[in-house]
């Protein structure tokens, strides 16, 4: 199995357990190959981790009986034991094609409470940090979870957004104006609100913004 992945991905990396990861290294997953018999704990275990949102999943395994339940927990795929890689191929096709979808139709993951819902990227007026997640503040004014860092989320979103602080991206179509007070940089959105801009990011904002 990890040879054939070695013939399509550049980055493997293999673990006992997503535990033994940083927050910084599950931030950046996006795809699991997992086993449903996992030295006697249960593969569905890997669901109940807070980071089980940010990444999809592929189940391996010879456990047929298991494939509806594997399926009812969102998994991308169920590949059978023993693995051929013309079927592991199919798969990663099926990922490939999913991360393409996302961008041709930009949209972000976002949890309330325990439903989860897609937010498109522009009803967002800004996301900000939020822990080890971030959160987007809406046009409407709600906010809304969201279960990846802000430097994850910086990678999902596209030209309209700007991140002028580490822990502030902005759309760029919500920006009304930029000021400056001696060594202080603000961002003034449309709906009023204003934000830090890093001086360090200042110069970059105002060529994004003046394109």
């Amino acid at each position: 199995m990890v040879k054939l992945l070695e013939r399509n991905e550049d980055t493997i990396l293999i673990v006992d357990s997503l535990t033994k990861l940083s927050d910084e290294q599950r931030g950046e997953i996006e795809l699991v190959f997992t086993e449903l018999n996992l030295k006697g704990e249960s593969g569905f275990s890997l669901f109940d981790n807070e980071s089980a949102n940010t990444f999809q999943t592929i189940v391996v395994s010879n456990c047929f009986d298991l494939a509806v339940e594997a399926f009812n927990y969102g998994v991308l795929d169920f590949i059978p034991k023993p693995v051929n890689q013309e079927r592991l191929k199919k798969a990663i096709e099926r990922f490939s094609n999913n991360v393409i979808n996302r961008i041709d139709h930009p949209r972000l993951l976002g949890k309330n409470q325990s439903e989860s819902i897609l937010i498109e990227l522009e009803s967002i007026q800004y996301l900000a940090t939020f822990g080890n997640y971030s959160k987007a503040v809406l046009n409407n004014s709600k906010t809304e979870l969201i279960e990846k860092s802000l430097s994850k989320v910086s990678k999902l979103t596209n030209r309209n957004f700007f991140q002028i602080h580490q822990s502030y991206i902005v759309n760029l179509n919500q920006v009304n104006s930029v000021t400056k007070d001696h060594s202080s940089y603000k961002c003034v959105l449309k709906s009023g609100v204003e934000l830090p801009v890093s001086k360090y990011r200042y110069d970059d904002f105002l060529n994004r913004i003046s394109i």
